[in-house]
């Protein structure tokens, strides 16, 4: 067992920790490891040696939330985006979930703090979960999200969020009239490239009927609209 620091107390769910006692795996893969902080190879070893637990301790899930959260890592962008990709999925398939889980994603999106990459897992994981997050109030933060997201149409990830509005099944009609003009938006040839090829992918598939007048009439200029939920 291996005692490491937390990076923030306060995201933590051990109530007043002032340390966690974790696993050797869980220390290598939050990087408190010295010997394999910076080798991305053995941080993912240690991660898949652990990826069938459905039952993790919860210091482990804590240690390992905690450090979703965190933005000191000497990993470079793109392999530290995926060992957090891991982590999600391995949080995610823990019985139950992490309560608090939606609402740690949501806070790292909000914080502004994390590279592009790392929010684009963020939104992928916040999508594929609303259909099971409750209570309705925190379901309508995450589409809320979701929207703000999208209507970061110079971004990436703007075209993730889109995809994962245009799966919720709950959308009401008013939703589904915003989802067409997300749409519509994220198509402009000023839009970031990624997201406008899946504006116009996601618009071959499941077809952007034309606006009504009124919904017509909201629609400006991608730069300047700012939807809200």
């Amino acid at each position: 067992m291996v005692d490491i620091k937390p990076v923030s107390p306060k995201a933590t769910s051990v109530a007043e920790a002032d340390h966690f006692v974790v696993s050797s795996a869980i220390a290598a893969i939050c990087g408190a490891d010295p010997a394999s902080a910076d080798r991305y190879e053995a941080r993912n070893d240690a991660l898949r040696s652990i990826m069938r637990e459905r039952h993790l301790p919860t210091n482990d899930v804590a240690a390992l939330t905690d450090w979703l959260a965190s933005t000191n890592d000497v990993l470079r962008v793109e392999r530290l985006a995926a060992l957090k990709n891991d982590v999600m999925n391995l949080l995610r398939a823990q019985e139950p979930p992490p309560p608090a889980f939606a609402d740690t994603l949501a806070a790292m999106f909000e914080s502004e703090a994390h590279p592009p990459a790392v929010l684009d897992y963020c939104i992928q994981h916040l999508g594929a979960m609303q259909g099971d997050i409750a209570p309705e109030s925190r379901r309508l933060r995450i589409r809320s999200l979701l929207v703000k997201a999208a209507n970061r149409t110079k971004l990436p990830y703007a075209g993730t969020a889109l995809y994962a509005l245009a799966e919720d099944g709950s959308s009401t009609p008013a939703q589904e009239a915003k989802l067409r003009r997300l749409t519509l938006a994220l198509c402009s040839p000023d839009a970031n490239a990624v997201a406008r090829i899946a504006a116009v992918q996601l618009a071959g598939i499941v077809g952007t009927p034309p606006l009504r007048e009124e919904e017509s009439s909201s629609l400006v200029v991608p730069s300047q609209n700012r939807l809200e939920d």
